[in-house]
Order: structure tokens, then sequence, then C-alpha cells
């Protein structure tokens, strides 16, 4: 999950350039796994204890946007007193889940801004990234599948006996395999 939503996570940041912000990705359980801020922020988040590792679940953080989120399944943003801990009164954040082709709950991806810096947008912005990070991982689930039917498709063409070779709309010969390369005098 890290290495798809890291890219997305570093071009919101670099879109945003907000100061007091923090971008936060956590697992389907709330384990904060990943996280990019500035300074000041990163300096906030640590003296409350928020750190790769901490699970900021409903349960065990109160009100936030990413423990809503992780509950129910669905984007949020919690603004100011709407969080239960007081010390995050100061914080506006907004949260949505991301989720497997199978429905499988993936994570959250989560924006944190101090309150008066926040936008009317971040809760777009959030459901914007955690959508490219459901199409990144669709795509690469897909192509773990061709390449794992290609791989069949050459010891099938490896174990026939007949020759076999296959051309593109092109014309261009993309294929032969081993019995004819031995027919043909090719190397294999």
């Amino acid at each position: 999950l890290i290495s798809i939503a890291r890219p997305v996570i570093e071009d919101i940041h670099q879109c945003l350039k907000v100061s007091g912000m923090a971008l936060l990705l956590t697992n389907g359980a709330g384990c904060l796994l990943d996280m990019i801020c500035d300074p000041e922020m990163e300096a906030q988040l640590l003296q409350w204890g928020i750190t790769p590792g901490v699970i900021l679940t409903e349960e065990l953080v109160g009100t936030n946007a990413i423990g809503l989120a992780l509950t129910t399944r669905m984007p949020v943003q919690v603004s100011g007193a709407e969080h239960y801990a007081r010390q995050f009164h100061e914080l506006t954040d907004a949260a949505a889940p991301s989720f497997a082709p199978s429905g499988a709950l993936l994570g959250v991806l989560g924006i944190v801004l101090l309150h008066e810096s926040a936008m009317p947008y971040i809760l777009g912005l959030v459901l914007a990234g955690v959508r490219a990070i459901e199409g990144q991982h669709q795509a690469d689930l897909l192509m773990a599948e061709q390449n794992q039917q290609l791989a069949q498709l050459n010891t099938i063409l490896s174990a026939i006996s007949d020759g076999i070779l296959v051309w593109n709309s092109e014309q261009v010969l993309i294929h032969v395999n081993q019995a004819a390369s031995q027919m043909i005098g090719l190397p294999y």
C-alpha cells in the first residue's frame, strides 16, 4: 500500500504546500503507515505521539476523520471541537477509505491541517487521492495477472512439440517456441 500511495501523497503535498499540514496513510486497522508533513506540523504530531506505528482508531484516539472513515467506510471531515480530544480542537482533518477491487478495506488517506488553514476542498482532494491509489492498485493487480497468464502461455507453447510462430498485427514475429526455433535454425 505504501509503495502505491506514496507518489499520490507526495503529489498532494507538493500541490498544497500549506503551512501546518500533514498527509497520513493508515492500513485497514488504523495503523499509521506513512506520513508527510511540514516541519511545524511534524513537531506537533510528534508531541502528541502521532508517529508511524500508532493506531488512529476512534476507540483509541477519540473522534477524528481517520477513525470515522475506518468505522463508517465513508469519506469524512472533522473540524475543531468536533474532535473528541481537546488537543485536536485546533485541527481540521479529512479522510477517505481506500478499497481493493474485491471490496476489502486497504487503508485510509487523511489530510490534517491547522483549523485556521482549512480549505473547503480538502475532502474532495483526499477522495481524489484515494481514487488514484485504488486505480493504481487495480492496475498493479491486472498487470500481475497478465504476467502470470503470459508465463502460463509461454510454458504451454514451449511444451508443444509442433513448431509455433506468432506474428503481431504489424506482421512482426513476436514469439517462436523451442520446436520452431530448432526447425528454422533460430536461437531459442
